[in-house]
């Protein structure tokens, strides 16, 4: 199986239930793979072929995949969620710190963390979007 979001992971579940052995690739080894073999459009044809040619070429052999059960699924699936969201705010604040170097160099000076209710306080008063 090749990894697409998370839309192989109950397929991946329901045939190792059913007893099958269940191997994931590295997507960068197929698209590698594809584009090597090929020059034609991406199709799910095309893939499945790759997908199925991936064993007898070289490298590493197919690994097969490991299917926590659903307490440490949700505990990944959380964790990676949460990971994703402290990167966004902190890209969030890495632009609007951005935004008040250039605007108002000064005020970053007397700002505190970002997140304070002080430093939010301050930028509704001196640093409205509208007046910016």
């Amino acid at each position: 199986m090749e990894p697409t979001g998370m839309s192989w992971f109950p397929v991946a579940h329901h045939l190792a239930d059913a007893g099958v052995t269940v191997a994931r690739v590295k997507g960068k080894r197929v698209k590698a793979l594809r584009r090597y073999l090929s020059e034609h459009a991406k199709t799910d044809m095309a893939d499945a072929q790759i997908l199925a040619a991936m064993p007898s070429f070289g490298g590493p052999r197919l690994d097969p995949v490991h299917i926590p059960d659903p307490r440490s699924h949700d505990l990944q699936r959380l964790t990676k969620q949460r990971s994703r969201f402290q990167n966004e705010i902190a890209d969030a604040r890495r632009r609007l710190l951005d935004l008040i170097r250039w605007a108002s160099p000064r005020l970053e000076a007397v700002l505190p963390d970002l997140g304070t209710r002080l430093s939010l306080a301050l930028l509704q008063k001196w640093f409205h979007p509208s007046d910016v």
